[in-house]
């Protein structure tokens, strides 16, 4: 029996990732939301501002307000610990591509 035959799955295109990529990218991506909850970089950099910068056009889009910058890192954080245990696909079932 091959490799083929044992993990179908290896053919459909969103599992072409490499394992090790897809775990390191979620730890740094947890590491780092974790280290500006450990500084206070989110009310240093995020809250405590009078002034943020925005993209062209974007102008009338507002930085979210005192606390609700916390759940947003929290999201944020949330993120990459769901993509490390494969909870980020929404597809119902798998699809063989091709």
């Amino acid at each position: 029996m091959g490799p083929v035959a044992r993990f179908p799955r290896v053919r459909t295109r969103r599992h072409c990732v490499p394992v090790v990529f897809r775990i390191c990218f979620g730890l740094i991506g947890f590491w780092e939301v974790c280290r500006y909850f450990a500084h206070g970089w989110i009310k240093l950099y995020w809250i405590d501002p009078k002034f943020h910068f925005t993209f062209l056009g974007f102008d009338w889009v507002p930085p979210w307000p005192g606390e609700c910058m916390y759940f947003r890192f929290y999201l944020l954080g949330r993120a990459p610990v769901q993509h490390n245990a494969g909870l980020s696909e929404l597809t119902p079932r798998d699809e063989p591509v091709g």
